[in-house]
């Protein structure tokens, strides 16, 4: 089936977008996918627990496949067969698709939903956040006090290479004695507080 006839077929509905799918078409509509359309002019439309029953009293069946390698069949009841009354029906077809696309939509919030991290692992004891606190500060100090390494070229990026290798180098050399005086004022400090 062409893209032609499907855009035909959709009329009532509404503009639809056609992407090469394995071995035929995904429909997109509202950014998500909601039918697919098989080699052989079969077409699945999406489904949930709200739109099954439906297409179970119109002895529609899901989609399935058999498995290459071990023969096994497949079925994904997301994706359920368009009862054949629907392919002369545009009207009937577009308040199918309407009820597709909801349940794509419905899909993809539930997927987003769980792909967003805990509430519950975003809590931090007050132990857990001072130590993080600590570890934080001692890192950014200690990031303030070593000297940058790469060389920028004009654009602003970093260059690797001997020439970097080198300016790290030349900056560990002259950032050492400006270290050396702060360790030995520090060793002075704590020699005189011992003494008294």
């Amino acid at each position: 089936m062409d893209r032609e006839t499907i855009a035909e077929m959709f009329s009532a509905f509404g503009p639809v977008a056609a992407k090469r799918m394995f071995s035929g078409f995904g429909l997109w509509s509202e950014g998500v996918c909601f039918c697919l359309v098989l080699r052989g002019g079969e077409f699945y439309l999406k489904a949930d627990v709200i739109t099954i029953p439906q297409f179970e009293d119109n002895g529609c069946k899901p989609f399935s496949y058999t498995q290459r390698t071990s023969g096994k069949v497949v079925s994904v009841n997301s994706f359920w067969r368009m009862p054949e009354r629907l392919y002369d029906d545009p009207d009937e077809l577009a308040e199918w698709a309407r009820a597709a696309v909801g349940a794509a939509h419905r899909a993809a919030s539930i997927k987003a939903k769980r792909s967003r991290p805990n509430a519950a692992s975003k809590i931090r004891t007050p132990s857990a956040a001072t130590a993080s606190a600590k570890t934080s500060s001692k890192t950014s100090s200690q990031a303030s006090r070593k000297p940058s390494g790469t060389l920028k070229n004009a654009s602003g990026s970093g260059v690797a290479g001997k020439g970097a290798k080198a300016a790290r180098k030349t900056a560990k050399r002259s950032a050492a004695p400006a270290v050396r005086a702060k360790a030995k004022k520090r060793q002075q400090r704590n020699a005189v507080r011992t003494i008294r």
